[in-house]
């Protein structure tokens, strides 16, 4: 597998339901999505009327045996090379594009840096954090832990995004 550029946004929507809707129609290919649990996530997260089971369907999404709420799920993406859905352990979301990078290519590194920039925009975000192959932060100490191994020098935001160090924006946090 190619070595993909992750971008992710922390979003403390008030209507988190609405927030991962919008996500969803305008990223997510919803015909192909990839994961069986995609239709668990939207009853559970958007609808708010979960099935029997999507709630155990979701807990196998978790990556860390202590984590009571959180979880991620990767999903095909209508233009990008995969759509990332993080529900917070403090019930905020964490969404993610996934830029394919298999050249290690600059232009990729302007890319990622204009889709924080669009995706902070489009969401209200609070932060944003990129890298490569960077799996999204679960929680706010998650987050916070990528942010501090993130070096912040001289060096243009777009080729830290790429350089498998990651990338925070120091602009805010969660």
């Amino acid at each position: 597998m190619p070595p993909c550029v992750d971008v992710y946004v922390w979003i403390q929507a008030n209507d988190r339901a609405s927030a991962l809707a919008t996500f969803i129609d305008r990223y997510v290919d919803t015909g192909n999505p990839g994961d069986p649990r995609f239709d668990a996530l939207v009853r559970v997260v958007v609808d708010e009327r979960p099935a029997p089971g999507d709630d155990d369907a979701l807990a196998d999404l978790r990556r860390d045996a202590d984590s009571i709420n959180a979880f991620s799920i990767y999903l095909r993406a209508k233009s990008h090379y995969e759509a990332i859905v993080t529900v917070t352990e403090e019930g905020g979301l964490v969404l993610g594009l996934g830029i394919d990078d298999p050249l290690n290519d600059p232009k990729v590194a302007v890319e990622a840096a204009d889709l924080m920039a669009d995706l902070k925009n489009e969401f209200h975000a609070v932060s944003g954090l990129a890298g490569v192959e960077l799996a999204p932060p679960q929680s706010a100490p998650e987050w916070k832990e990528a942010e501090l191994a993130t070096p912040r020098d001289a060096t243009s935001e777009a080729s830290r995004a790429t350089s498998g160090r990651g990338r925070a924006d120091p602009s805010a946090r969660p």
